[in-house]
């Protein structure tokens, strides 16, 4: 275990205080400016929209899901702030047969570019045949 002073400890690393002060720093703050903490899983599923009374069918894909947040693909526009519940197309059969739908209540936090990316306050996982165009998530 190495303990005591990081400025010897530097030194001992064979490069001058300042130059791993810097390199540190950059590494840090490239952490700083990302602010998800969670991991992003890049897989694409079928996403229908739902925002007030307007239901839109099969109205994206998603890029890539977290556990606590989606980026879709759509051609649709989102407002920062705005509620939306979403029903995805969950890939895997339920006993290789059953369909299931992921429904999801979210916010969207910033959209643009084909792009819309939600923080997900609560979902769940349904069965269901057809379509989601009901969403009564």
């Amino acid at each position: 275990m190495i303990t005591g002073n990081t400025s010897a400890l530097m030194q001992a690393l064979g490069e001058p205080v300042e130059t791993i002060g810097r390199t540190l720093g950059v590494f840090a703050g490239s952490f700083a400016s990302d602010r998800r903490t969670k991991i992003r899983f890049p897989i694409e599923m079928d996403v229908t929209f739902r925002s007030g009374l307007r239901s839109f069918g099969i109205a994206g894909k998603t890029v890539n899901v977290s556990s606590s947040g989606i980026l879709i693909r759509t051609a649709l526009s989102a407002i920062p702030g705005k509620r939306v519940k979403l029903a995805v197309a969950w890939p895997p059969l339920l006993d290789n047969r059953i369909p299931l739908w992921w429904f999801v209540h979210a916010r969207v936090v910033w959209a643009g570019d084909g792009l819309v990316a939600v923080t997900i306050d609560r979902s769940e996982f349904r069965t269901g045949r057809g379509t989601a165009a009901h969403m009564t998530a």
